[in-house]
């Protein structure tokens, strides 16, 4: 059986009625978009409906962004993937056998500060360097480069260095490289709940929803988008991989 774009919307209208989905969905092949809806609520309290155009913060997905400015302020020839850590920020601990490649690779064996510390530091905004002082004193789990472990604190460090090269907070660099250029005008720094207001975060707890703690970030999850955005970034990228 072919399964179509009409197949998945009568499967997700089912789902959103029994309120076991609330979100935003784009499907979309090499030919263009096939499917742009929203549905359940982006806010249950006011039955605020989900569009496609509804704002989301996009967690990790903020990575590859972060990664890609780094690779855009290489190519002006503000930095190098190769160059150690300690070259853009002075005294930090093994800085000298930490490369940025190593940052962005998940590579640099910096323990993840959010394995611990997830619920304790980001309930509410904090300094970029108060993040760091969460991981700069603990011992590298491995030598640089030896082996992988997702480390969200690696992306703290990249959001540091792409702020020392630039002397911009990290949230307008992303914005001057990557979101104005590409259109997306409903993405940028989530600094604070009215950026994706009326859209409020839910976890399921038996069975009913219940409005989830608001969770601030940097270069490794701060950035909030839509469907109809991260669509414009996807075609970015294929356009650029088909050039190569």
């Amino acid at each position: 059986m072919v399964y179509t774009a009409e197949h998945l919307d009568d499967y997700l209208m089912e789902q959103a009625s029994n309120n076991h989905f609330h979100g935003s969905i784009l499907l979309a092949d090499s030919n263009g978009i096939l499917l742009s809806k929203g549905y359940g609520y982006a806010n249950c309290k006011d039955k605020v409906k989900n569009k496609p155009s509804t704002r989301y913060q996009i967690a990790s997905l903020t990575k590859q962004f972060t990664a890609i400015a780094v690779m855009q302020l290489q190519e002006k020839g503000l930095l190098r993937t190769d160059d150690p850590v300690q070259n853009y920020l002075e005294g930090y601990p093994n800085g000298d056998s930490i490369t940025i490649k190593h940052l962005l690779s998940h590579t640099s064996g910096i323990p993840d500060f959010l394995e611990e510390e997830l619920l304790d530091i980001e309930l509410e905004r904090a300094p970029l360097d108060q993040f760091i002082g969460r991981f700069i004193d603990k011992p590298l789990e491995f030598r640089p480069g030896q082996m992988f472990n997702y480390s969200n604190s690696g992306y703290i460090l990249l959001t540091k260095i792409i702020e020392t090269i630039t002397n911009e907070a990290y949230g307008d660099v992303i914005q001057e490289l990557i979101f104005d250029p590409l259109g997306m005008k409903n993405s940028g720094f989530f600094a604070s709940p009215e950026d994706i207001s009326p859209t409020v975060g839910y976890l399921c707890l038996n069975r009913e929803m219940i409005k989830a703690p608001i969770v601030y970030g940097y270069g490794e999850s701060g950035l909030y988008s839509t469907v109809e955005d991260l669509y414009l970034w996807d075609r970015a990228q294929s356009l650029s991989q088909k050039a190569l």
